[in-house]
């Protein structure tokens, strides 16, 4: 296996991208309204391939076709930018008296928990390239994967992994946003990362149906605010983002 990685790593020409899925992710960033130019997009399917390369290793997804994968990982996972990028407008902006070009000077900070294969982090993070991440993997193989994919991606700069439990990070970082995906329920998503959520944080998870049990079982500080319904370009599912604030 070693050698098997070793060869990815030095021959990135290897790495075939996913055939024919160009048409359908350029037609699903615009039905998802984000303005995407072509090198952009060409990274997107470069994150791809590299997800779909390292799977056949280290097992980071149970979808295996080039098509699902296209839908319900990376468009899945760019349908939250126009939501976070409304919200950080709205409830961040305003509030510190910034316009869109100061957010350049004053980054917003997103920290994903449970990162997995990168999703939904590392496509929000090339569609949206004025916020800094922070990857949170305790899974050592795949914290290896999220390096390697930051590396050839060019996104070391502005994306860090930290290969640990949620509950032993410790950082300065002060986040605006934490996310989750298929992570855990909303009461342990909340609990895990209180230590590192400041006053002002927000915590995002993505969820299918609308997780009405999982919100009665949210203990205070945490309460849910807002629990908003979005689309996905060609799924025929529910998808849910589910807001929570302290009190």
């Amino acid at each position: 296996m070693g050698s098997y990685l070793a060869s990815l790593a030095a021959h990135p020409q290897s790495r075939a991208h996913p055939q024919g899925l160009a048409p359908s992710l350029a037609e699903g960033l615009e039905r998802l309204g984000l303005a995407v130019d072509d090198s952009v997009q060409a990274a997107l399917l470069e994150y791809l391939a590299l997800l779909s390369k390292w799977n056949q290793v280290y097992n980071l997804t149970a979808i295996r076709d080039p098509q699902s994968m296209l839908v319900q990982h990376l468009l899945d996972s760019l349908a939250v930018v126009p939501p976070l990028k409304r919200h950080w407008e709205r409830h961040r902006g305003q509030q510190r008296g910034q316009h869109r070009a100061d957010m350049n000077t004053h980054p917003p900070e997103l920290a994903d928990i449970g990162s997995g294969g990168g999703l939904p982090a590392i496509p929000i993070a090339l569609v949206w390239p004025q916020v800094r991440y922070t990857l949170v993997e305790s899974v050592s193989k795949k914290a290896a994967f999220l390096r390697q994919a930051l590396g050839s991606l060019g996104l070391t700069d502005r994306v860090r992994v930290m290969g640990q439990r949620v509950q032993s990070v410790q950082t300065p970082v002060s986040f605006d946003f934490i996310t989750c995906r298929a992570y855990a329920t909303l009461a342990d998503f909340a609990s895990d990362v209180d230590a590192i959520a400041g006053e002002q944080t927000w915590l995002v998870a993505l969820k299918g149906l609308r997780p009405d049990s999982e919100m009665e079982s949210v203990l205070p500080p945490w309460v849910v605010d807002e629990v908003e319904e979005i689309g996905v370009p060609f799924l025929d599912a529910q998808r849910h983002l589910v807001w929570l604030r302290r009190e």
